[in-house]
């Protein structure tokens, strides 16, 4: 037998009403599909642009520029970690002498603990202060002259690290650098900084120990130098009345003394407060201590010799410009007094003192570091939103590694 046919239902038509609706909804369809997939790609893109700002950008972005050299985020960040570890190190040492600690010894360790915590806000200013000037050292040490040679970095990170032996213990160098070489790395480790930066900044700590030694052995024992009196006044008002009394023609030491008599006169002091009623009462309950007196004010002094340098800058170019017998105009000094000076004699060449020799030796590299500063091109690029996702990666950082921030 052969097979039946299977008959083929008969295809049926669709009305124009039926076929503009289907229509109609297959362009819906597609318009949602479209705008799915554009819905899709923006939040996609959105997404990314979130995990590029906070992890992919940030990292390579210039926080400080150095004449030729650019530091990045990322090497801030890993300043910022190491420094916070050292706080983080200093705040467990005093929480833990604290505990053992009573009495004056425990307020003492807790008002330290306080200067920590102050510290750590200040650090993240701190850190990029520090970074600029250690590479303004590093820079300026080549044109000194003064140079490390990575051994010397190599002893100065063992004697950070390793106890120096007892007197009269043998060195086992093996054992000394394995002690070495296990407590290094888990600083680094501890603190979030790879070995090669580190050896950076103890350059730079080395860098400026021998530009110190270099320039203090360059401080003269003779040299030129003026004597010189002075008048100190503490406000503009003062220095005007001390001005009007030398164009009158009062003399140098006389000028002050008379401005602060006339200032004694015009504000006499406050009456001492009547004793208490109660006169069975101790004098110790009534009775304040006596403040110490105050020098008057503009007040004359003879300094006598100085050599040049001792001075501030802008001081010690006012004083050495005048000839004998000159007064200088009114100079007006950091803290917002005055100074008059009156250059009595001038010698080229004369023996300085110890003291000033000292003086001398105590600011050079300071000296030296601030002219460093000025000739150097410097940017500071640490704006608010850096320095906060600096801060955020230093504190994941103290979170991952089990540091504690008090």
């Amino acid at each position: 037998m052969g097979k039946k046919k299977q008959k083929v239902a008969p295809v049926r038509q669709m009305s124009k009403h039926q076929l503009s609706r289907w229509e109609r909804e297959k362009r819906l369809q597609r318009l949602l599909y479209t705008v799915g997939g554009a819905l899709g790609v923006v939040l996609v893109a959105v997404l990314g642009f979130g995990f590029f700002r906070e992890f992919v950008q940030p990292p390579s972005q210039v926080v400080a520029q150095v004449n030729d050299r650019s530091f990045n985020m990322d090497y801030y960040v890993k300043l910022y970690s190491l420094r916070d570890y050292m706080l983080t190190l200093q705040q467990s040492f005093m929480q833990q002498s604290q505990a053992a600690a009573s009495g004056d010894a425990q307020s003492s360790l807790q008002q330290q603990l306080q200067q920590i915590q102050f510290a750590r806000a200040l650090l993240p200013q701190q850190v990029l202060d520090g970074m600029i000037d250690d590479e303004i050292i590093r820079q300026g040490a080549q044109s000194e002259d003064v140079a490390v040679t990575p051994q010397e970095v190599d002893d100065y990170l063992v004697s950070q690290f390793v106890a120096p032996p007892q007197e009269g213990e043998e060195v086992d160098p093996a054992k000394q650098r394995a002690d070495f070489e296990q407590t290094y790395n888990s600083i680094l480790s501890a603190a979030g900084i790879p070995d090669a930066q580190y050896r950076e900044v103890a350059t730079a700590e080395l860098l400026k120990k021998k530009l110190e030694q270099k320039l203090q052995d360059a401080v003269p024992t003779r040299g030129e130098q003026v004597r010189v009196q002075s008048i100190q006044a503490s406000t503009e008002d003062e220095a005007n009345a001390v001005k009007a009394k030398l164009d009158q023609g009062i003399t140098f030491d006389q000028a002050a003394q008379q401005v602060a008599q006339e200032l004694d006169k015009n504000n006499p002091p406050n009456p001492s407060p009547s004793p208490s009623a109660d006169a069975s009462a101790s004098p110790s309950e009534h009775t304040s201590p006596t403040p110490p007196p105050t020098p008057p004010s503009p007040s004359f002094s003879d300094p006598g010799w100085i050599p040049r340098g001792l001075l501030d800058a802008k001081l010690d170019e006012a004083v050495f410009a005048l000839q004998p017998g000159q007064v200088s105009e009114a100079i007006q000094q950091s803290a917002g007094s005055y100074v008059f000076i009156k250059l009595i004699e001038r010698q080229a060449d004369r023996d300085i003192s110890a003291d000033q020799q000292s003086q001398l030796k105590a600011q050079v590299f300071q000296i030296w570091l601030d002219n460093q500063q000025k000739t150097a091109k410097v940017e500071r690029k640490l704006d608010s939103q850096k320095q906060d996702w600096a801060t955020r990666q230093v504190q994941k950082m103290r979170t991952k590694l089990g540091r504690a921030a008090g």
